[in-house]
């Protein structure tokens, strides 16, 4: 059976329809809605008479599983996460790093070199903060889970910064700058994964 691919209207429409239904999150909308039409591209007949008899018939129940729709859109944060850690892109970007705090240990000194990477660890952690807090006190809730994989990442890794951090103990230069740039690789690719996602959900729903 052929599938009635739905038009960029149409989903907008049934995103639309889940935001006046109570449905805040943006990210789960974008679950619920691939879920809804997923269910319609199967039915043969007009759009609106589908989808109307669909939400008689379901409605209740995908207001009710919310969560469940939230540990999706999770899990597909968290694989497109890794997608970007183990990339290429980000093992060029470690190599180089790795390289230019070994040479900045080496030349300044383990101290110098780790008080400007707790600045930059600093700054990145409360611009993930400031992001979240920003989005949770509009009046567009925004991202659910987008907001999770910026900031709990981000707090991770600024905790075992903290902890285990290789420049406030003696430890050989090229430990440091690996573990160093590790630090900086995984805090960028965090940024990242939160700016691919969140363009993600705008564009598909763009009216």
């Amino acid at each position: 059976m052929q599938l009635n691919k739905l038009t960029t209207d149409q989903l907008h429409f049934i995103d639309t329809y889940l935001k006046n239904s109570g449905v805040e999150y943006v990210d789960i909308r974008y679950e619920m809605t691939d879920h809804i039409a997923c269910a319609l591209e199967e039915q043969e007949g007009d759009f609106m008479e589908n989808f109307e008899r669909y939400m008689a018939q379901n409605k209740s129940q995908l207001l009710l599983q919310g969560k469940a729709f939230g540990w999706k859109a999770g899990r597909r944060a968290v694989k497109h996460f890794f997608s970007v850690l183990l990339s290429w892109y980000a093992a060029l970007l470690f190599l180089v790093l790795s390289f230019i705090s070994y040479k900045a240990v080496s030349l300044y000194g383990v101290e110098r070199v780790g008080e400007t990477l707790y600045i930059v660890f600093s700054g990145l952690f409360l611009t993930a903060v400031f992001i979240t807090i920003k989005g949770r006190i509009t009046a567009d809730r925004g991202y659910s889970v987008a907001f999770k994989a910026l900031t709990v990442p981000c707090l991770f890794i600024y905790v075992f910064q903290i902890v285990v951090n290789p420049l406030r103990i003696t430890s050989p230069y090229l430990l440091a700058a690996l573990i160093n740039s590790f630090y900086l690789v995984f805090i960028l690719a965090v940024f990242v994964n939160y700016i691919v996602l969140t363009k993600k959900y705008n564009a598909r729903y763009a009216a």
